[in-house]
């Protein structure tokens, strides 16, 4: 079975291979789908993708925001995931005064963000306003945890999010529908 990290390592060398523009729109498509099929390698790509600086071509582009829509469940989880965890260590850090970190997280945020966006889906626009009912939920009563909201609940808890987070994220998170 393969480890979070083997999987950053090697979704971190196919971004290089996209990057060089060896591949096609339809092979990245593939590629992207390939690894979101399974839960470590989705969240690795993701991890790798979202710290990278890589630039794409617009073809590029297009075969990964393809490759995300054919999983969409996982990938757009892990979108918003990404968006809550990043701008929340954003403020972490500032609070920490580690400016190098705060800019790193931000950047992140930007990324997923703009991915997010870029996927333009009205699956991504009912999962975002499904996490955003669940961090009102959890900031009035963080034990109203209910069937719809669980999955929202435990992902908050397991990372100790507080207030002060939840509304940092939910800043950006507000962005994808407009608001």
């Amino acid at each position: 079975m393969q480890t979070i990290q083997q999987a950053i390592s090697d979704s971190m060398k196919l971004i290089a291979l996209i990057e060089e523009g060896t591949m096609g729109q339809s092979e990245i498509t593939d590629k992207v789908s390939a690894l979101f099929s399974n839960e470590v390698s989705a969240r690795g790509f993701m991890a790798a993708l979202s710290t990278s600086s890589v630039t794409l071509s617009k073809e590029a582009y297009q075969g990964l925001l393809d490759g995300l829509k054919q999983h969409q469940e996982v990938a757009y989880d892990l979108l918003v995931k990404n968006i809550i965890m990043s701008s929340s260590a954003t403020l972490t850090h500032e609070e920490n005064g580690k400016e190098d970190m705060r800019v790193s997280s931000e950047q992140v945020t930007a990324r997923c963000l703009e991915l997010a966006k870029a996927l333009n889906d009205v699956k991504l626009n009912a999962k975002v306003e499904e996490v955003l009912a669940a961090i009102h939920t959890f900031q009035i009563d963080p034990k109203a945890k209910d069937v719809t909201h669980a999955m929202w609940f435990d992902f908050f808890e397991r990372w100790g999010y507080e207030g002060r987070h939840l509304d940092e994220a939910k800043k950006h998170v507000k962005s994808l529908l407009g608001l």
